[in-house]
């Protein structure tokens, strides 16, 4: 009965090391786990605080090119002309077209 006992605690001290070992193998895990996404959290981050800037950036640049002003010198410089009468062709209601 004695050896039955200590057969007993060595099955539970055996189980109980695997159990502590494998907890303590899935914490080292997790914390590795955890340790590169804080790193992909801070890669992000300053990829996005870059990305604001070269978007401000970007809009500076498209309001400065498409001022008005810059939009007429463009025309003179394309020829072309400023319309003084717009005339528009009325279609009639009962017009149909034939092939």
């Amino acid at each position: 009965m004695n050896r039955r006992l200590s057969l007993r605690k060595k099955m539970v001290r055996i189980c109980g090391s695997i159990a502590i070992l494998s907890l303590l193998g899935l914490i080292f895990f997790q914390l590795n786990a955890m340790a590169s996404e804080k790193t992909l959290i801070t890669d992000y981050s300053s990829k996005i605080t870059e990305l604001s800037i070269t978007n401000e950036n970007l809009e500076m640049s498209f309001l400065d090119k498409n001022d008005l002003d810059k939009i007429e010198t463009v025309a003179k410089e394309l020829n072309f002309e400023k319309t003084e009468k717009v005339s528009y062709i009325k279609i009639l209601e009962s017009t149909v077209a034939v092939k």
